[in-house]
């Protein structure tokens, strides 16, 4: 027997199969099982698209600390945007604005407004929202709000980080 003619037996037996299946073949549950294979499909790469933006999503830090130290707060604000992290934070009021206002001093900008107790719930909303917060305790000072939104923090599982590590505080 010659390749060719066996080649051919085969091409014959192929197409007598294929007939065979043909026969049995429903295009309503195949299209309906293509439907579904696409559908999962279309589930997989949104379910990577979610993935990816969790892997990919950045970091959100609160800052929390003495508006006495605004300007700390917008300069930690600055360096940790530059490294990707979404960073919340105290109003930060120019000192024009203050002025503005009839406020003396540059800090306690929300107790001067009447409106001390509206801010410090809307930063523990900000602390809700945060992946950690970051303490600005300059020269390790940590007031009476500040020591309550840290301990809110804990309290709901926020990791707590500082800028002067209490073994780098010399006591003051």
């Amino acid at each position: 027997m010659t390749k060719g003619k066996r080649a051919g037996e085969k091409m014959a037996k192929a197409i007598i199969r294929l007939t065979d299946l043909m026969a049995h073949f429903d295009a309503e549950d195949f299209y309906r099982g293509l439907y579904r294979i696409i559908q999962a499909e279309m589930r997989l790469r949104m379910m990577d698209v979610k993935l990816q933006q969790i892997i990919n999503k950045p970091t959100i830090v609160c800052l929390c600390g003495s508006t006495r130290f605004a300007d700390h707060h917008a300069i930690m604000r600055w360096e940790l945007e530059k490294q990707g992290a979404i960073v919340l934070m105290i109003n930060y009021l120019p000192a024009w604005y203050a002025d503005s206002q009839g406020w003396d001093g540059h800090d306690h900008f929300g107790e001067k407004a009447g409106i001390k107790e509206q801010l410090d719930e809307l930063h523990l909303r900000k602390i809700d929202v945060a992946d950690k917060i970051m303490v600005i305790n300059v020269d390790g000072y940590i007031g009476e709000s500040t020591r309550r939104e840290i301990e809110y923090a804990v309290a709901i599982g926020k990791p707590v980080e500082y800028l002067i590590d209490a073994a780098e505080d010399d006591g003051r």
